[in-house]
């Protein structure tokens, strides 16, 4: 658990980003067929994992992902739970090149690893690519109504070495095969790069399995690609924390007579 004085700042940074609720999604595990482009070499048999833990004040959870033809591309992040939603505090991306992000709510700073520098925390806080996605199923699931297509989900998101704006477009309702065979309703959101070398990144929410991601697509600059879709979900039961009881006072003692 973050320091009292962090704690306190990271909730007021997030909370700073406005009044929409958010309702984070229930413990679970969940498995994915991952199929894509590397290097111009197609591929369509690789499994990924969401593993998605928080006790209702702090999550820590991954997105692990392995292939024989392009190795680990794994994302982990973790932090506090908050009205507003997540409000990250540590995040890796695990690839042939690793990137570490450290949150600083205090100093309103975001720091990168390797590379030592760091940036500006943005008013309202900003999310990795993991949290961020996380922090899209909350939104939505609290309020869908305030989401309809044509509108868009405006973030503030992490990318190598800096923090920038991003948008997501909410698209029409999309219904998609997944968990081995049946058919889940989802609500795609697009992120469209507005800078040189960022990915395109699409997300298809799931309100079945509390707008989780049922298919996750990222898309490089040179048309590489990998597209994760659900094939199974379990939910996970963890404890919410449970502040400690404060102690009662001592009963009074009656003078002695």
């Amino acid at each position: 658990m973050l320091a009292e004085a962090e704690d306190v700042a990271a909730r007021a940074q997030i909370k700073a980003d406005g009044d929409a609720p958010a309702m984070v999604p229930s413990a679970g595990d969940l498995s994915y067929q991952v199929t894509g482009l590397s290097n111009g070499i197609a591929y369509n048999n690789g499994i990924s994992t969401l593993t998605w833990r928080h006790d209702g004040i702090s999550y820590d959870s991954k997105w692990y992902f392995y292939h024989v033809k392009i190795g680990e591309d794994t994302l982990r992040a973790s932090g506090l739970i908050t009205p507003q939603g997540l409000a990250p505090v540590t995040a890796l991306q695990r690839t042939k090149a690793d990137q570490s992000v450290r949150f600083d709510y205090s100093a309103r700073r975001i720091r990168f690893t390797p590379g030592e520098t760091d940036s500006e925390l943005p008013a309202g806080g900003a999310w990795d690519r993991f949290s961020a996605l996380i922090q899209l199923s909350a939104l939505l699931a609290a309020a869908p109504e305030r989401y309809p297509p044509g509108t868009a989900v405006r973030i503030a998101l992490t990318g190598q070495g800096d923090v920038a704006p991003a948008a997501f477009a909410v698209e029409a309702e999309e219904p998609l095969a997944a968990l081995n065979g049946k058919t889940l309703k989802t609500v795609r959101l697009v992120h469209r790069p507005t800078r040189e070398g960022d990915p395109k990144i699409e997300v298809w929410l799931g309100p079945q399995i509390e707008y989780l991601p049922v298919r996750l697509r990222i898309t490089q600059p040179n048309g590489d690609f990998a597209e994760h879709t659900v094939q199974q979900a379990v939910a996970v039961t963890v404890p919410f924390y449970q502040p400690p009881a404060q102690p009662s006072a001592p009963a009074a003692i009656a003078p002695a007579q």
